[in-house]
């Protein structure tokens, strides 16, 4: 069966997505319809640092961390989740804490068997989504795959301004 592509009721600039899982089920992804902001040369707004983070581990939480930085605030413009399954098939989630308006989750579903992949999470944030103060750092929290899982990865990307 093919994905499925939904327009979102809740968000006018956003279109659900619904993976087909290979087993009857669907996993939701959101994705952005709207690019990046632009207005720097780079896509950024003028005077704004990128910043990126990766995090890599397996059967064990991985954290992609944004930095605080003096007198600046962090924004996040998107982030990653891939990785490998586990020995049981689980649901796994996904936390951003330090941002404005409190910590967003996300859940992932995780198949059974370690050489299987999980369908990736892929957010894009459009506007992006501001630390919750000034010279606060922003986690991307991947939660355990579980037990046998062998890879899991995380991407957090911004700018500070």
């Amino acid at each position: 069966m093919a994905d499925k592509l939904v327009n979102s009721h809740d968000d006018t600039g956003a279109i659900r997505k619904f993976v087909d899982m290979g087993d009857g089920s669907f996993a939701e992804r959101v994705v952005s319809v709207a690019g990046p902001a632009v207005a720097g040369a780079s896509g950024y707004p003028a005077g704004a640092v990128p910043v990126t983070n990766t995090a890599t581990g397996a059967a064990a939480s991985v954290v992609a961390t944004l930095p605080a930085a003096a007198n600046k605030t962090t924004y996040l413009t998107s982030l990653a989740v891939t990785g490998s399954g586990a020995t049981a098939e689980t649901i796994s989630g996904v936390g951003v804490a330090g941002v404005s308006g409190g910590t967003m989750t996300f859940v992932v579903g995780v198949p059974a068997g370690a050489t299987k992949a999980i369908a990736p999470l892929i957010v894009n944030f459009n506007p992006p989504i501001p630390a919750s103060a000034v010279n606060t750092a922003i986690t991307v929290t991947a939660s355990t795959f579980g037990a046998g899982n062998l890879a899991v990865y995380v991407v957090a990307t911004g700018f500070q301004l």
